[in-house]
């Protein structure tokens, strides 16, 4: 009997569309699909045989490949994650929850067909920025808002309307990269306009600012530094210094805020972070940010101002290439109502995290411990330090609680090998669970834990670590 297939073994589409595990899945999930799945089994076994490091022994083994690529076609790639890493706004994990309060507000006006872009009142088309425009009006006391599908987006909207082939001032000690290798200098080129660096990457007056006006200048552009911090011997231009300059050289003073808090929170220490409200009563023409970092609401951004330069952007082309959908108006449009209140804004899911107590930490630590301990986990509590996340604050730490597993190995680098295990075995659950593995140590910290995550959470530690330690 033969060890591995050759290529004289391989079937041919017509034959092995007849297999039984095939067909079955012909029947189930349509020829068309099963056919394509097929030629990219058949195609990846003929350059493993060719280059000798072929698995395949058999018929019913490229049958079981076929059955697992479209088996997993078939499944949803997006699921729901545990997070347990104290990572409030964390971007691999979709940045801020959204919560089951909203599912209702989207299921009313995504369900069945809506008033997106009708006026009822006049009976004719309306503009779909109406929905959240009035409500980031309130809240930041700019004079006109538009909302576009990030903040990236917002950025290239604002600079290609307002300073395509022109130049725009900006500090080199702004000049970040954001997630993902992107750059804020290619961001700038691709918007059309002709970057202008001054100062330093530690020190910019606003003196630098001012020698670099000239006839080509389009605008003055600020960008918090809201995913690093540069500390030592630094300086940076006010937005006040700023805003007077622009003034005088008749120049509107963009800022990307980036993380975009909308006003200050009682009970939430932010430190230094600048606010939208601020930043526009403080000067800046146009302030864009986030909406689905400190907003905590769905991925947008949005971009608020003065009413002369924001018509100017909406008339852009660009817009229509870059607008959001009525799925992220309808959440949108229910995060920021309840920013309109002290009280409602601490309902929102992750502000709730971020406004959680030490003791209310500690409690559901101590309970969590103890219920693991009943299910003969073996664990203790340590304190743990969170962060905000989403490339926001970075300098800013939450002081948080965390579970730690005690795995019963005599050897240390047993112990290590125990949580390394463990680790890989909870993110490959039917919903996984991403901790944090720190220095060989398996720690789940509960500032991010939703109340809902705790039975689940409960079940699936004690399952793995009595399987990891009869090992």
């Amino acid at each position: 009997m033969k060890e591995h297939l050759t290529l004289r073994d391989l079937p041919g589409v017509d034959k092995f569309i007849k297999h039984p595990v095939i067909s079955h899945l012909a029947k189930r999930y349509g020829r068309e699909s099963t056919i394509h799945t097929i030629h990219t089994v058949l195609d990846h076994a003929r350059k493993e045989i060719a280059n000798g490091k072929s698995s395949i022994r058999s018929i019913d083994d490229l049958a079981a490949n076929v059955s697992e690529i479209i088996n997993n076609l078939h499944t949803p790639s997006l699921k729901q994650v545990v997070n347990a890493t104290g990572i409030v706004l964390h971007t691999n994990l979709g940045r801020a929850p959204l919560g089951s309060d909203i599912i209702h507000e989207i299921t009313k006006h995504c369900t069945a067909y809506s008033n997106l872009e009708f006026d009822t009142n006049i009976r004719k088309r309306g503009e779909r920025n109406i929905h959240v425009e009035e409500l980031f009006k309130v809240l930041t006391h700019a004079e006109s808002a538009l909302v576009v599908n990030n903040n990236a987006a917002a950025l290239i909207l604002t600079l290609n309307a307002l300073a395509k082939d022109k130049e725009v001032i900006v500090s080199r000690g702004e000049l970040i990269e954001i997630g993902g290798s992107f750059r804020l200098p290619d961001i700038i080129a691709t918007a059309g306009t002709k970057m202008i660096e001054v100062g330093t990457t530690n020190k910019t007056r606003t003196t630098d600012y001012a020698a670099a006006i000239n006839e080509n200048t389009a605008l003055i552009l600020k960008v918090h530094k809201s995913n690093f911090t540069t500390n030592g011997f630094t300086e940076e231009a006010e937005i006040t210094e700023l805003a007077e300059l622009a003034r005088k050289n008749d120049l509107p003073l963009v800022y990307d805020i980036g993380s975009g808090l909308l006003n200050k929170i009682d009970d939430l220490d932010l430190g230094s972070e600048p606010d939208v409200k601020s930043a526009i009563h403080n000067g800046a023409d146009i302030v864009m940010f986030s909406c689905d970092k400190i907003i905590s609401g769905p991925q947008a951004g949005a971009i608020v101002g003065k009413k002369d330069l924001m018509s100017i952007i909406m008339k852009s082309p660009l817009r229509r290439a870059l607008r959001v959908g009525k799925l992220t108006l309808a959440a949108l449009s229910f995060v920021l109502r309840q920013w309109l209140s002290p009280e409602t804004v601490k309902n929102i899911p992750a502000i709730k995290m971020l406004t959680k107590n030490k003791h209310d930490l500690k409690t559901t630590a101590n309970q969590l411990e103890a219920q693991l301990q009943k299910k003969n986990v073996n664990c203790h509590i340590t304190k743990s330090t969170g962060q905000y996340g989403g490339g926001t604050m970075p300098h800013l730490k939450l002081d948080s609680f965390a579970i730690e597993i005690d795995f019963p190995c005599e050897d240390s680098k047993e112990k290590v090998l125990c949580a390394e295990r463990m680790f890989k075995q909870l993110l490959k659950q039917e919903i996984p669970v991403l901790c944090i593995l720190r220095h060989g140590r398996l720690v789940i910290d509960v500032l991010t834990l939703q109340e809902d995550d705790h039975e689940y959470l409960l079940t699936i530690i004690e399952k793995i670590f009595h399987q990891i330690k009869t090992k």
